[in-house]
């Protein structure tokens, strides 16, 4: 019924030309300003791969064929499947802009599965006033600003995403007050409903800031910082995490390069007073070698020995496998990525990449009840938008 729902909300958007239009304002719609056309934007996006990874097998039809763990993209191997794809539309009429966009595929089912089914398809969903040239704000449902590696990976520079973006906010349910501090930099307050939460799990708001510079020509730096209690429903004590993310993307001639962090700090109360960290840096690199052609390289690592993050510590996926003894390391881990790229025109490329990972505990999953300690696979995508 869900895929129902989902085709049907395409085909109703798609029902509308792919283009930039201009609508004038019906003059009953109290906010509507007769003779003062709005412009409505109409853009999607599309991701399809296949990927050739380690599995057993033997593995039992049965069982969830090429299903890979800790990781939304590819999230199976061996088939040809949809990581993500949607379609949106924005409305802009005096200072007011409505967003609303709907998706699908791989990293819907793998990121919003605990999210209520009626709110699974919403990408965004959001309304921004610009109050001065300097001050607006924007409520609802939309993208995070956390992370340079997004749901888009034609935006990225590689086909998948470091294992620690799976874990980092993707999308965020609040409001967000921006400040645009000068030409090159602004902020952000933001008051969310939890750590990537459409549904306000535990009842208590986060606080997060950004801060940004972009020069608008081969720089942009990131820093973000979120403040907030993770516990989960049922848990009486807290879990209060603070995390910081950051990322600059510099490009010189046919170079790009991004460094990018992750970091956070929990403490929380069980029968004691206990704190937590985890840090994840990476490094990407590519090289343009020619106008369409590009290269690219990351290196990624994940340092979470005490078990902060769920995603990575196989406990949302294989819970029954994964106890102390066979995991006394928390994840602990190392991976490298090669990536091959052919832009056809700006709203299409095509990829090649090949990845391989070695953690210090076995927790990748090689068979319904196979654990090692190795994950790597070879893919090809095809990615589009417009």
């Amino acid at each position: 019924m869900l895929r129902f729902y989902s085709f049907s909300i395409f085909l109703l958007f798609f029902s509308f030309a792919g283009r930039t239009q201009t609508v004038v304002p019906s003059a009953n719609i109290p906010w509507s300003v007769p003779n003062r056309p709005g412009k409505l934007v109409i853009n999607g996006y599309f991701d399809f791969i296949y990927a050739a990874g380690f599995h057993d097998p033997n593995r039992p039809a049965g069982v969830d064929f090429g299903r890979r763990q800790y990781t939304s993209s590819p999230l199976f191997s061996d088939k040809f499947t949809l990581p993500y794809a949607y379609l949106g539309a924005t409305y802009e009429v005096n200072k007011l802009t409505f967003r609303l966009a709907f998706h699908t595929g791989d990293i819907v089912e793998s990121l919003y599965a605990q999210e209520i089914e009626s709110m699974r398809l919403v990408r965004e969903a959001s309304l921004n006033y610009q109050f001065s040239d300097r001050f607006s704000v924007e409520a609802g449902i939309f993208p995070s600003l956390y992370g340079f590696e997004i749901f888009l990976s034609k935006e990225n520079l590689h086909a998948t995403r470091a294992y620690i973006a799976d874990f980092a906010p993707d999308y965020e349910a609040g409001i967000r007050f921006k400040y645009q501090i000068s030409k090159s930099w602004s902020a952000r307050l933001m008051v969310l409903n939890g750590w990537q939460e459409i549904k306000d799990s535990n009842g208590k708001k986060a606080l997060g800031i950004v801060v940004q510079k972009d020069n608008q020509r081969n720089s942009f730096f990131n820093w973000g910082v979120y403040f907030g209690d993770v516990r989960e429903i049922g848990e009486s004590f807290y879990r209060n995490r603070m995390y910081h993310n950051i990322f600059w993307k510099y490009s010189k001639k046919k170079w790009t390069f991004v460094p990018m962090l992750d970091a956070a700090y929990q403490r929380q109360l069980e029968t004691t007073d206990k704190e937590i960290y985890m840090i994840a840096p990476a490094f990407s690199i590519r090289y343009r070698f020619h106008t369409s052609w590009s290269l690219a390289s990351r290196w990624d690592m994940v340092n979470d020995p005490m078990n902060m993050i769920p995603e990575l510590n196989g406990k949302l996926v294989t819970p029954s496998l994964i106890n102390s003894g066979n995991n006394p390391n928390g994840w602990q881990s190392n991976s490298v990525t090669l990536t091959l790229e052919r832009a056809l025109n700006e709203n299409f490329g095509v990829r090649v990449e090949s990845r391989y990972a070695l953690n210090k505990d076995k927790l990748f999953l090689d068979g319904p009840s196979k654990l090692v300690d190795y994950d790597g696979y070879v893919l090809l995508s095809m990615a589009a938008n417009f």
